[in-house]
């Protein structure tokens, strides 16, 4: 995925306003829908950011904006 290249050893700071986890887990449910991915039936459940061990967020399809 784009996604990766996007965020892999880059500063967070210089692509997501505010990188929470939050913010980051709308950053990548928003790029997976921007891809052309040649077909339609595409379908995301949920994208879960882990911060900690054990504190995370978990963003499905629709929340969030």
């Amino acid at each position: 995925l784009q996604v990766k290249e996007n965020l892999d050893h880059k500063l967070l700071n210089d692509i997501i306003p505010m990188p929470t986890a939050e913010n980051i887990a709308a950053y990548v449910r928003n790029k997976f829908y921007e891809q052309d991915w040649g077909f339609s039936l595409v379908n995301l459940c949920y994208i879960k950011v882990w911060e900690t061990l054990d504190s995370f967020c978990e963003l499905g399809r629709s929340e969030g904006g």
